[in-house]
């Protein structure tokens, strides 16, 4: 897993279907597609000697496209756990300066992105607002 200063998703369910209930349980299925932005920011400081010359450490950052499937179960329609499964291509660019000498690098992976989530639902009527919590696995393809 490579370390990053925020992975920010914008998430949108394209497909949902029917909650099938079972008793005082739920299951749900979701199709989901996402989008952010991955930023590994410039250590400080930046810039460092190499020899009799300079170099430039820059940050990378680019767009995160990705999308899967989301799985969740829910009891008496308060307490969750969801469990995701989704695919994305994480890229990042930026300007690395050695001297005189600028180069654009790009860098990234492909990876499959598994958060198994606690979820806590409040089941108002119509909007039903929910606080997720839990671990992220992260397995590069």
């Amino acid at each position: 897993m490579r370390p990053s200063l925020a992975w920010l998703a914008l998430g949108a369910t394209l497909w949902t279907g029917e909650a099938r209930a079972l008793g005082p349980v739920d299951l749900g299925v979701s199709v989901l597609a996402a989008g952010g932005y991955t930023h590994l920011d410039r250590s400080s400081p930046s810039s460092f000697a190499v020899g009799d010359t300079t170099a430039t450490y820059p940050g990378f950052g680019g767009f995160t496209p990705g999308g899967g499937v989301a799985l969740e179960l829910r009891v008496l329609g308060l307490v969750g756990l969801e469990v995701d499964g989704f695919v994305s291509r994480d890229r990042g660019r930026g300007q690395v300066t050695l001297g005189d000498t600028r180069a654009t690098v790009t860098i990234g992976q492909t990876a499959v992105h598994i958060p198994v989530l606690l979820k806590g639902v409040l089941p108002l009527p119509g909007l039903q607002p929910f606080a997720l919590a839990g671990p992220e696995f992260v397995l590069p393809l």
